[in-house]
């Protein structure tokens, strides 16, 4: 599969998972057929967190966010 069946392909994909303004943890998602991004993350406590994915379509830069909260 190389990824442009989808009619875009999606470029430096990355993630981070931050408290407030700390970066807690950091790296490279599994992308799935060009679409789809996958992580496992690990908060270290209880808390409110933001995942952050960033990644490049067609010269420009994305970001999704993605609110998290833990409980114990």
């Amino acid at each position: 599969y190389n990824g442009r069946q989808s009619g875009f392909t999606v470029g430096n994909p990355r993630y981070v998972l931050k408290s407030g303004y700390k970066e807690i943890e950091s790296g490279i998602p599994a992308l799935n057929y060009n679409t789809e991004m996958t992580v496992i993350i690990e908060p270290p406590q209880a808390g409110n967190y933001v995942l952050e994915f960033y990644y490049e379509i067609g010269g420009e830069t994305w970001i999704q966010r993605v609110a998290i909260n833990v409980r114990e």
